[in-house]
């Protein structure tokens, strides 16, 4: 853990800060920035979201900062009287949150906190008026992290609020922080009262903690105390299914490898993704939707990858087969998204993956893989292309003890992927029609299917049969596929 940062000049030149501090001053009350952001500018971490404690009306106090801004000003639960504005602070969109106390001291108030390296403060006036970060520290929340622990600052506060339970998994997972056994023992004892959180707040820990570098370790502790299976009761049947002769692991043991090696290829940068490491990066890093990144979504698709096996288990000639395991694992992670309060385009993303994901492995049985083969795999997996490659090359290197895997065309297929998919427009679509025409005139789902339709439309057209919308349509009646 990176040694405390005292340099109160980061928060002084802040144009948040100095709009809080002339607000406070107006208003004749002291102000404190607590929390997470403090927590983060010790570990020199960017602070990407500010708590402010105050004596005063929060409500008036957040709209007057907004004010100074000319930012957004929202309430957050008028029975709490919280309040919250949305900013932009070079180039990015940001946070903060402003609360009442909820004693006549800001000590009493860190006391009732989560956990330690969230209950220290500053003062407003004290980092502008004296110069220095004096924190107001009374739990030893900085010599927790300056030793890399993660402590609760009581065992009542997770029956005052159960999500901290993924809380702190997810600060330990951001952080990198080791958590002590009073937490990891309450977090299993406390699980089940996880079902009275809402789905949107469990949905914002949960993908915060798989944007972080090294989810793998705070997954496997989350599953052998039982709390992820409280979120995904789907995971429970996974442990004991085995995966036949052709995997080392059973299906939980795989999935969670599968995690891993995301983790792994996307910091390490291994050959198959290093030549264009920077534009994945870029990709990578694209939001989805509010508070969700496709890195994110990616880990979480490797966890769930093959969460249609349980259902497709079949005995054939002794040997256990998973045959359309992808197909109804896309249907299985499309539910465990709404259920989360993903979004449907977040949604869909997250069944793409799943769809897609034994592509990689089929092409690299092929005697010959052919240029139209390779267009049409990145016509299908469209813009999930990169994470359908990542996870591919995941689950082969999670499959055997050792990452000698069993089809070595995969990496060299992934490769060759990931060249086409960067350096050149393969995906020449139709110009009268889009998916959506296609199911809607056949009739027929989201899908490979529909992709498959879009290339026979487009090579007609690029051989002259096809001169118009009619003519296209006219062309899709009359093709079906066997």
């Amino acid at each position: 853990m990176p040694a405390a940062m005292n340099n109160p000049k980061i928060l002084r030149n802040s144009a948040l800060l100095k709009a809080v501090y002339k607000v406070s001053k107006r208003s004749g009350s002291d102000c404190y920035l607590v929390g997470g952001s403090i927590r983060d500018l010790l570990c020199r971490v960017e602070v990407c979201d500010y708590d402010f404690a105050l004596f005063s009306e929060a409500d008036s106090f957040a709209a007057m900062v907004a004010g100074e801004l000319g930012a957004h000003f929202f309430r957050l639960g008028a029975d709490k009287g919280c309040s919250r504005i949305v900013f932009s602070e070079n180039g990015e969109k940001k946070e903060a949150d402003f609360s009442p106390l909820k004693s006549g001291c800001i000590e009493e108030d860190l006391k009732r906190r989560d956990f330690t390296v969230n209950a220290i403060a500053c003062s407003v006036w004290s980092l502008f008026e004296e110069g220095g970060l004096n924190l107001i520290d009374p739990l030893g929340g900085q010599g927790d992290l300056e030793e890399g622990r993660l402590r609760l600052v009581s065992e009542e506060c997770i029956d005052e609020d159960p999500l901290r339970i993924l809380r702190g998994f997810r600060i330990a997972s951001n952080l990198s922080l080791a958590m002590d056994e009073g937490f990891l023992s309450l977090a299993g004892k406390k699980k089940g009262l996880l079902s009275k959180v809402s789905a949107e707040r469990v949905r914002a820990e949960i993908f915060k903690m798989f944007s972080s570098e090294d989810t793998l370790p705070y997954l496997e502790e989350m599953l052998s105390l039982g709390v992820l299976q409280e979120v995904m009761p789907e995971l429970s049947e996974w442990k004991d299914i085995d995966q036949g002769s052709h995997h080392d692991f059973k299906l939980l043991d795989h999935a969670l490898r599968s995690v891993g090696y995301i983790d792994r290829i996307i910091s390490d940068a291994c050959p198959e993704v290093s030549a264009h490491e920077t534009k994945l990066r870029v990709h990578l890093d694209e939001m989805l939707e509010d508070g969700i990144s496709r890195r994110s979504m990616a880990k979480l698709a490797a966890l769930l990858h093959d969460s249609g096996k349980p259902s497709c288990l079949k005995m054939e000639s002794g040997k256990v087969s998973f045959h359309g395991h992808e197909e109804k694992g896309s249907i299985i992670n499309k539910k465990i998204a709404s259920r989360l309060k993903v979004g449907r385009f977040a949604g869909r993303v997250l069944s793409n993956i799943t769809r897609q994901h034994m592509r990689v492995l089929h092409l690299s049985k092929l005697e010959k893989v052919t240029p139209r083969a390779m267009a049409r795999f990145i016509r299908d997996c469209g813009d999930e292309t990169p994470e359908v490659l990542l996870l591919a090359l995941a689950d082969s290197w999670a499959t055997r003890e050792s990452r000698d895997i069993e089809h070595p065309d995969v990496e060299s297929i992934v490769s060759s992927l990931f060249d086409l998919y960067y350096e050149t427009d393969v995906v020449e679509e139709s110009s009268f029609l889009k998916g959506r025409d296609v199911m809607r005139e056949l009739g027929i789902a989201e899908g490979v299917q529909v992709g498959r339709y879009l290339d026979l439309v487009s090579e007609a057209e690029r051989m002259g049969h096809i001169g118009s919308r009619e003519d296209a349509l006219e062309f899709l009646r009359n093709k079906q596929f066997s």
